[in-house]
């Protein structure tokens, strides 16, 4: 198999399944063969959600980054397929892990059970469905009831150790009041039933910015919220994983070492730690940034935020970029960035935390 390189110390190497850990990640993308579907000239930001690009799942079930989707629908609920068709449409489009979430059930679960394929987990969750809005709910012991309303029905997720994400804050007619409500663990971005631009979508991430702004450590997912197989991982996270098991892939989702994608890869650390980390430096001390995105087209840029603002823009001349930049954070700032290319291809991080220990110091006086 070819291997190809970026230059200014980030690497792609095609390595089948493995990579260094993430501190080292920014020298490695995920061990698969890239294929990619044709007829996908669509541009960034309209109402047509792009097709998604194929990979061959990897043949290792050891540490590095897997390609799976946390929302999709079955006939368990309004999907137009079984758990079956959803889970082989899953393998076909290159996928290591699918979640079914269907509405206010988990009678998919014995259905999912006998999904589980070698480098394939088929993963039980549930979309809580209500008029004050929808979530998902991960890894919970048992269905969550959706009538006691938004608080209690977070609550009850944890008390069942569950992950719970508002789903699509801005869907019309089911818009969540997020400021009402807290504890849950992140939010649904990029719903693939619109396009990252679409309004609904850009409202959600206008939300995850403001609220990361309050200091809410908050995980940004991108879900298919498919209701047909054909539409299963389309988009789709990306999640770095010390191996292909459902602890995990829950483990990523609570941490947010994960980004979202329909296409490009996007790698990005802070002083060598990954996206999903909390960082400690001196007070004044400069961070140094890497970041590598790879897309099968052209990009159209790469953008580096902190705070919610555009720190640094770049307007990249192929499909390849690698940067190294440093930056001198405030007491609390929060770093993402986000990746599009000329064929309606979109990526976003998770963001790195970074803290001064002044800041740290005077958290722990105030307690």
């Amino acid at each position: 198999m070819a291997a190809w390189a970026l230059v200014l110390a980030v690497s792609f190497a095609a390595v089948r399944g493995r990579e260094a850990p993430p501190a080292e990640a920014d020298d490695g993308v995920r061990g698969t063969v890239r294929a990619w579907l044709p007829d996908a000239r669509r541009a960034w930001g309209s109402a047509v959600v792009r097709p998604v690009r194929a990979t061959c799942p990897a043949s290792a079930s050891g540490p590095g980054w897997y390609d799976g989707d946390t929302h999709s629908h079955t006939r368990h609920s309004d999907g137009g397929g079984t758990v079956a068709d959803n889970a082989a449409a899953a393998i076909r489009a290159g996928l290591s892990f699918l979640f079914i979430t269907d509405h206010n059930t988990l009678n998919g679960r014995a259905e999912v059970a006998a999904q589980q394929r070698p480098g394939f987990l088929c993963l039980t969750g549930e979309e809580v469905t209500a008029g004050y809005g929808h979530a998902n709910a991960y890894q919970a012991d048992g269905s969550v009831a959706w009538e006691m309303g938004p608080q209690a029905m977070i609550r009850a997720a944890h008390r069942q150790g569950g992950i719970l994400f508002l789903n699509h804050p801005y869907f019309p007619g089911f818009t969540w009041q997020a400021d009402d409500v807290e504890g849950h663990h992140g939010i649904e971005v990029w719903n693939g039933l619109y396009s990252p631009g679409h309004e609904v979508n850009r409202r959600a991430f206008a939300l995850w910015d403001r609220e990361l702004n309050e200091g809410e450590r908050l995980v940004g997912l991108a879900g298919s919220d498919a209701h047909k197989p054909a539409k299963v991982g389309n988009p789709r996270i990306c999640a770095y994983l010390e191996a292909l098991t459902p602890r995990a892939v829950h483990r990523a989702m609570r941490r947010g070492t994960l980004y979202g994608t329909n296409g490009p890869d996007v790698r990005f650390t802070a002083n060598g730690a990954p996206m999903g980390t909390d960082l400690r430096v001196a007070p004044g001390a400069p961070v140094a940034f890497k970041i590598a995105a790879r897309s099968a087209h052209r990009l159209t840029r790469v953008t580096l935020i902190r705070n919610g603002a555009v720190l640094r823009e770049w307007a990249p001349a192929g499909p390849e970029k690698a940067i190294a930049l440093s930056d001198t954070p405030t007491d609390r700032t929060w770093y993402r960035v986000e990746v599009a290319d000329v064929d309606g291809g979109f990526a976003f991080s998770n963001p790195i935390w970074v803290e001064t220990e002044r800041a740290a110091g005077l958290e722990v006086a105030r307690r």
